[in-house]
């Protein structure tokens, strides 16, 4: 299975005995892809939802949204081709970025914000900004991952895919434990 988004599927995917792979590098590409009016209203709204129920600190209007998150997704992007998805610092950073946007109100543009917040979670903070900034390699995977997110038809995040059978947010958790259990045949969209 593969998830765009850290989220409670660990949980889910232990109980039923499958393996999960965060994918933290697409979960960056999606939101490039993801910039309708109707999709960004309902997104205001969800964050409201799980604003409540998981107690969490979020300004629902931050200051620099939208940003371009383009330095910020490379150095991720070179992080995980380093360290891989699962390392806790990857993993630390990606929750980290989003934070700063929608907690911190911070503009994740800037290297003088990306870089403490990469050297905060363990991650070297200068070395991985300059790799974002002059390695063309990084930007074109990022191309890469934001047509792959494209041909997949993610638009949002937390994204699943169970035997290609797409489920997208935390409200899915329950459709995704049926169609494990179940053991039914993948349900695939239009291609």
């Amino acid at each position: 299975m593969v998830m765009y988004r850290k989220s409670p599927i660990s949980p889910v995917a232990q109980a039923n005995g499958i393996s999960s792979h965060l994918s933290t590098d697409r979960f960056a590409a999606c939101f490039s892809i993801s910039r309708a009016e109707q999709r960004q209203a309902y997104l205001l709204i969800e964050m409201e939802r799980w604003k409540r129920i998981r107690d969490i600190e979020l300004v629902l209007n931050p200051k620099y949204y939208p940003a371009d998150p383009s330095l910020t997704h490379r150095v991720l992007i070179a992080a995980t081709e380093e360290l891989g998805h699962d390392n806790p610092f990857v993993q630390n950073y990606m929750h980290t970025e989003v934070e700063a946007v929608w907690a911190g109100e911070l503009d994740i543009a800037s290297p003088e914000t990306v870089i403490p917040l990469a050297d905060v979670t363990g991650l070297e903070g200068i070395r991985l900004v300059g790799r974002a900034r002059n390695e063309f390699k990084l930007a074109e995977f990022k191309s890469a991952l934001t047509e792959d997110a494209e041909t997949r038809k993610v638009f949002g995040a937390p994204f699943y895919f169970y035997q290609n059978e797409a489920l997208w947010g935390q409200d899915r958790l329950e459709m995704l434990e049926e169609i494990i259990r179940s053991g039914r045949n993948a349900i695939l969209g239009p291609k």
